[in-house]
C-alpha cells in the first residue's frame, strides 16, 4: 500500500510542480515570506527522493516477502506518505487562496501573522519531511533491509501482455466441472408437481455456486418456461423491503415499474406480489444466503399461490441448504485434477486459439494448479494473472515459488483462506495505478451495484487517475481504461451492459471484496462503518463509507485525516447530521450524500476548498448558497432529482467544473410533454470551459448564443428551446466535436425545433433525442444522412410527421435503440427488408391514426418490442414471425381487438416463440397488474386481462433513460 500511495503523491507532486505558483507568490511578497523561494525547491527535493524509493516499495509489494524489519521500514515509509499528502494538501490550500483572485488578498490576508505563520509552517514542515526521508534511506542500509528473496526487476518490466484490449475474450459463464449439476438443476426447475418447491445449492466460497445458477438463469429454456424470475442479492446485512420492492419491480418489465412501490409498505408489497403471482410460473434465484430466516420471511408470499414455483438458494452454509425440498440440495465440490486443469488452461491461454499449455511450461503449470486445490475461484485467479505474463519456464517457476511462498510463509496473512491468498497476488501484482482504484471499489457495500459512469467520476475526484501529458485522452476516458483493466483481471465483475455493449454497472465478488476491505482498513486507505457487521471506523481511515449511519461515527474519525465520506445509509440521517463538517475537515476531496433526507446544506461545507465531487441527488435541497462558488476545485456537482430550480450566479466562478447534473421529474405520467424540468442557467455559464456533462439547462437567448464555448461537452442536455433559440442553439453544437450525447426539447408540444442552422452534426453523436414538432423532409437532409454510421439510440417524440420516417432513417444501420412517441400521424408504418440490422429495443408510443405495421424481414436483431397507445392498431403486424431473437413484447392501452387477436390460433403461431407478452393494466382496485399473454392459455385468464383492459385506459408509462 505505500507504493500506491506513493505513486499517488508522486502525482500530486508533480502537478505542484507544474503550476510555479510557488515562484510567482514569492515575487510578489518579496522579503516579508521570502523562505518561500525555497518551497518549490524542497518539494522537488522530495519528490525525487520518492522516486527513486518508488521502485523498491514496488517490488516489495508485488513480490509480499516481508521480514519484521522490512515491514516495519514499510510501515515508516507509510505513515510518512500520508504526512506529505497533509502538507500538500495544506500547501494546496494556501496556494488556491492566492489564486481566487479577490481585490485585497496581499493586503488582507497576508499582512496577517496568521498566514504568514502558516506559510512559514509549511516550509519548516517540508524541510522536515525532506529530512525524514533522508533518515529512511540510510536507516534500509544501516538495518540491510532488501526483500527477502532478489526479485528479476526484468521480470516486473516486461512480464505483462498487452492488457489494454477493449473487450473481455472469455465468457465468464463458460462451465466446466459442474454441467452434470447444471443439468439436475434444470430438470429440477422444469419439471415436478405443481407446487412450490426450493432447490439449494451450496458449497465453499469461490466455488463455482453464482456462476453455475446465473448461466441457469440466463438460459433461454429458462426464460421461456417461467413467466416472471428474480434474482435477488442477500447481504448479511438485508431489508426484507428493499428485496420485495425489487422482486415488484421484476414483475413489472424494467421499463414498467408501478409508480408508488417506493412508498408502499412491506403488507403492501406482499400484497401486490400475492396478487401477480397467483397461479403464475415463477423462479426465485435467492443468492449468496447466510441465514434461513430470509426464506422464513419471503415463504408466506407464495405459499398460497399453488403454482409451479421453484426457488434456487446459493449459501455456503449446510444448515441454509437444509430448506431445500428433499432431495433437492446439491453440494458444489471442489473441482478433480483433470477439470482444474481445462479451467486452468482456459484462463492462463486465453489469447491462444486453441487455449492449450506448451509443453515445456506443463510441469510448471500443474504444481500452480495443485496449489489451488480444486477451487474454481483460486484457479481462475491465478490463470488470469498468467495470462499477462511471459511464456518462459523461468517465468513460471517464478511465479510457482510466489505463490508457493505466500500460501505457506506470508505470516501477515495467516488469517486468509488458501483462495484469499491467490487472490492477494492478483491484488499484488496490479500496477500502481491500478491499486488504489481496486481498494476503493471496496467502499461499496456488499453486493452493491456499481455505476460505470459514477465510480468513473469518484475516482477522478479522489485523485486516483494520472493524466498523461503526451496523451489525448481525457482522465475520464483513461479511468475507463482502469476499470476495463480491473475487469480484465477478474477483480470486478461486470452485471449489465448498456445498449451500446459498454460496461454499466459492476460487482465485486464478496470474497474480492473483503480481501481490498482487509487491505484499506490495514493501510487506513478507507474504512466502512456497519454495525450489524462489527465493522467500526479506523479513527485514521482517509474515506469512510457509512452502510448503517449512526451519529456515533463522528466520534470515531479523526477529522484532519478525512478526505472521503459516502453515505450509502439514510435511515438514521438527520439534517443536523452534517455539523461535523468544520474547519477540521477542510481537506475534504468528496461527499456523498445522495438519497439523504436534507433540504439544506451548512455553511461550511462551503469552505471545503478541496471539494472536487458534491453528491446530493435524490435530496430534498431547494436552493445552493452563492457559497457555491468558494468550492474552486468542484468537478462534480450532482443535483439531480432535487427541488433546485436556479443554480447560483456563483457557480460561474467553478472554473474546473467537468460535469453538472440538474434535472427534476415533474409528475408521474412521462407520456405527457412536460415531465421533467432543468434549472436556470446563470449568465457566465458558457465560461466553464471543462465541461464534459450538462443536464439540463433551461434556454435563453444568451445561454443558447454563447454554450458553443463548451467544445469539452460529451453530454448535453437543453430543454425549452423555442423557434427563435434554434438557429443561434444548432450554430453553437456544431461546434463541440466530441459530443456524444445530445438532447433537444422544445418549449412546449406545439414548437418547432428549427433545424436549419445545424451544418453538421458531432461525428462522435451516439445518442439523439429530439422532443417538439420537425418540419417535413428535415430527416432526409444530409446532417442526419451524416448519422448513418455512429448513430446508435434515436428519439424522435412529438414530432407529429404526417411522412413515414423510416425510409428517411433506414440508413442509420448502427442504431441499437429507436423510440417513436407522438412522431408520425399517418396510418402505416413500414420496416422494409433489411432496415435497421442491429436494432435491439424498439418503442411505439401514442401514434393514435396508426392502424399497420410490417416487420418483414427487417429488425432481424430485435429483442425488446414496446406497443403503448396504438389505439387505432387491431391487427398484429405483420412479420412477427421473423422476429427469431425478441425475448419482450410490452402493452399497454392497446386496442381489445389487438389483445384479442395475440390470444387467437393465427396470433399464437406468429408470437410463439416470444418467452414474454407483457400486457399492463390498472385492475378494479385501482392497483397495476400485469398478465403474460404468452402463458396466458386458459380461458379465465385472457378474460380477466380484457375486463380489467375495457374498464380502464391509464397505463403507465417506461421512464426515460438516464445518461
Amino acid at each position: 500500500m505505500a507504493e500506491a500511495l506513493v505513486f499517488q503523491i508522486l502525482y500530486k507532486l508533480g502537478s505542484i510542480v507544474a503550476t510555479n505558483a510557488v515562484n510567482a507568490l514569492s515575487s510578489q511578497l518579496g522579503k516579508e515570506v521570502s523562505n518561500l523561494i525555497q518551497v518549490e525547491s524542497q518539494i522537488k527535493q522530495i519528490g525525487s527522493e520518492l522516486n527513486v524509493m518508488h521502485p523498491f516499495l514496488y517490488q516489495a509489494q508485488r513480490y509480499g516477502g516481508y521480514d519484521a524489519t522490512l515491514q516495519a521500514w514499510l510501515q515508516q515509509v507509510q505513515n510518512l506518505a500520508f504526512e506529505i499528502e497533509d502538507i500538500i494538501d495544506e500547501y494546496t490550500y494556501l496556494i488556491s487562496s492566492y489564486q481566487s483572485g479577490f481585490q485585497g488578498f496581499l493586503r488582507n490576508t497576508f499582512h496577517k501573522s496568521k498566514n504568514i505563520n502558516s506559510w512559514h509552517k509549511v516550509a519548516t514542515e517540508l524541510k522536515e519531511i525532506q529530512n525524514r526521508l533522508h533518515n529512511l534511506s540510510r536507516m534500509k542500509e544501516r538495518y540491510s533491509i532488501t526483500l527477502t528473496k532478489e526479485i528479476d526487476t526484468s521480470y516486473l518490466a516486461e512480464g505483462l501482455h498487452d492488457s489494454t484490449f477493449s473487450s473481455y475474450p472469455m465468457d465468464y459463464n463458460e462451465l466446466v466441472g459442474i454441467q452434470e449439476e447444471r443439468e439436475k438443476i434444470m430438470q429440477y426447475l422444469t419439471t415436478g408437481e405443481k407446487l412450490t418447491s426450493i432447490i439449494s445449492v451450496w458449497g465453499m466460497g469461490g466455488s463455482g455456486k453464482t456462476t453455475l445458477v446465473r448461466n441457469i438463469y440466463e438460459s433461454k429454456i429458462i426464460k421461456e418456461h417461467f413467466d416472471h424470475r428474480f434474482w435477488v442479492s442477500i447481504s448479511q446485512k438485508y431489508q426484507l423491503e428493499d428485496i420485495l420492492r425489487g422482486m415488484v419491480k421484476n414483475v413489472f418489465t424494467s421499463n414498467e415499474n408501478p409508480v408508488s412501490i417506493q412508498s408502499m409498505s412491506c403488507t403492501d408489497l406482499k400484497e401486490l406480489l400475492q396478487r401477480n403471482l397467483q397461479d403464475k410460473r415463477y423462479l426465485i434465484v435467492l443468492d449468496d444466503v447466510w441465514s434461513r430466516d430470509v426464506w422464513i420471511k419471503l415463504s408466506t408470499i407464495f405459499s398460497e399461490n399453488n403454482s409451479r414455483g421453484r426457488v434456487v438458494i446459493t449459501t455456503r452454509l449446510k444448515d441454509v441448504a437444509e430448506l431445500a425440498t428433499e432431495n433437492y440440495d446439491l453440494e458444489l465440490k471442489n473441482l478433480h485434477e483433470s477439470e482444474a486443469w481445462d479451467l486452468f488452461c482456459r484462463w492462463a491461454f486465453r489469447n491462444m486459439e486453441d487455449k492449450k499449455c506448451p509443453e515445456d511450461l506443463e510441469q510448471w503449470g500443474r504444481k500452480i494448479v495443485d496449489k489451488c486445490h480444486g477451487l474454481p475461484l483460486a484457479i481462475v485467479g491465478v490463470g488470469n494473472l498468467l495470462s499477462f505474463r511471459r511464456m518462459k519456464v523461468a517465468e513460471w517457476e517464478r511465479f510457482y515459488n510466489e505463490i508457493n511462498w505466500e500460501l505457506h510463509n506470508n505470516l501477515d496473512n495467516q488469517h486468509l483462506s488458501s483462495v484469499m491468498r491467490v487472490l492477494n497476488l492478483s491484488y499484488n501484482h496490479l500496477p500502481s495505478h491500478l491499486k488504489n482504484c481496486f481498494l476503493f471499489c471496496s467502499i461499496f457495500p456488499e453486493d452493491y451495484l456499481i455505476r460505470r459512469k459514477r465510480l468513473i467520476k469518484l475516482w477522478v475526484a479522489e485523485g486516483l487517475v494520472a493524466s498523461k501529458s503526451s496523451s489525448t485522452k481525457t482522465v475520464e476516458e483513461i479511468a475507463e481504461g482502469y476499470l476495463s483493466e480491473l475487469i480484465d483481471r477478474c477483480l470486478l465483475q461486470v452485471v449489465e451492459r448498456n445498449d451500446f455493449g459498454r460496461v454499466k454497472s459492476c460487482q465485486m465478488h464478496d470474497l474480492v471484496r473483503e480481501l481490498a476491505i482487509s487491505i484499506s482498513v490495514k493501510e487506513n486507505f478507507c474504512t466502512t462503518y456497519d454495525k450489524s457487521q462489527m465493522r467500526m471506523v479506523n479513527i485514521n481511515a482517509r474515506r469512510v463509507a457509512s452502510d448503517e449511519y449512526n451519529d456515533s461515527i463522528q466520534s470515531s474519525i479523526k477529522f484532519s485525516h478525512l478526505r472521503s465520506f459516502y453515505l450509502f445509509d439514510t435511515a438514521n440521517f438527520l439534517p443536523t447530521s452534517l455539523s461535523w463538517v468544520s474547519q477540521s475537515v477542510r481537506y475534504l476531496r468528496v461527499l456523498d450524500i445522495q438519497n439523504a433526507p436534507i433540504t439544506s446544506l451548512p455553511d461550511d461545507i462551503f469552505n471545503l476548498f478541496n471539494l472536487c465531487y458534491l453528491g446530493l441527488r435524490n435530496t430534498n435541497i431547494k436552493q445552493l448558497s452563492n457559497s457555491l462558488g468558494k468550492l474552486h476545485k468542484l468537478q462534480t456537482l450532482d443535483l439531480y432529482e432535487t427541488a433546485i430550480k436556479k443554480l447560483p450566479s456563483t457557480i460561474v466562478e467553478l472554473k474546473e467544473l467537468r460535469h453538472l447534473f440538474a434535472e427534476k421529474q415533474l409528475d408521474e405520467d412521462f407520456r405527457n410533454f412536460h415531465s421533467r424540468s432543468g434549472v436556470e442557467a446563470p449568465k457566465g455559464l458558457w465560461h466553464l470551459t471543462d465541461l464534459q456533462t450538462l443536464q439540463s439547462i433551461e434556454a435563453t437567448m444568451d445561454f443558447v448564443r454563447k454554450v458553443g464555448n463548451l467544445t469539452q461537452l460529451r453530454s448535453f442536455r437543453i430543454r425549452s428551446v423555442k423557434k427563435i433559440h434554434c438557429y443561434e442553439l444548432f450554430k453553437s453544437i456544431s461546434k463541440m466535436q466530441f459530443l456524444s450525447n445530445l438532447y433537444v426539447l422544445a418549449s412546449d408540444e406545439n414548437e418547432y425545433i428549427n433545424l436549419e442552422a445545424l451544418s453538421s452534426l458531432p461525428h462522435h453523436l451516439q445518442k439523439l433525442c429530439l422532443k417538439g414538432r420537425l418540419q417535413e423532409g428535415v430527416l432526409a437532409s444530409p446532417v442526419f444522412q451524416s448519422l448513418r454510421v455512429n448513430l446508435k439510440w434515436l428519439d424522435l417524440l412529438w414530432c407529429k410527421l404526417e411522412k413515414d420516417p423510416l425510409g428517411d432513417i433506414s440508413c442509420m444501420s448502427s442504431l441499437t435503440r429507436l423510440d417513436l412517441q407522438r412522431a408520425y400521424e399517418g396510418k402505416e408504418l413500414i420496416f422494409q427488408p433489411g432496415w435497421f440490422p442491429n436494432l435491439k429495443i424498439l418503442i411505439l408510443i401514442d401514434m393514435p391514426c396508426l392502424e399497420f405495421i410490417s416487420f418483414e424481414e427487417s429488425v432481424q436483431s430485435l429483442e425488446e418490442l414496446g406497443l403503448v397507445g396504438l389505439t387505432q392498431l387491431k391487427e398484429i403486424p405483420q412479420g412477427m414471425n421473423s422476429l427469431v431473437f425478441l425475448q419482450q413484447l410490452n402493452l399497454r392501452d392497446m386496442h381489445q381487438e389487438f389483445i384479442r387477436n395475440i390470444q387467437v390460433a393465427d396470433g399464437k403461431n406468429k408470437t410463439k416463440h416470444f418467452p414474454a407478452i407483457n400486457y399492463f393494466y390498472e385492475n378494479e382496485e385501482g392497483r397495476w397488474s400485469v398478465v403474460n399473454l404468452a402463458q396466458a392459455t386458459e380461458k379465465e385468464d385472457l378474460n380477466e386481462a380484457l375486463v380489467a383492459f375495457e374498464g380502464f385506459a391509464k397505463f403507465i408509462e417506461a421512464k426515460p433513460n438516464e445518461d
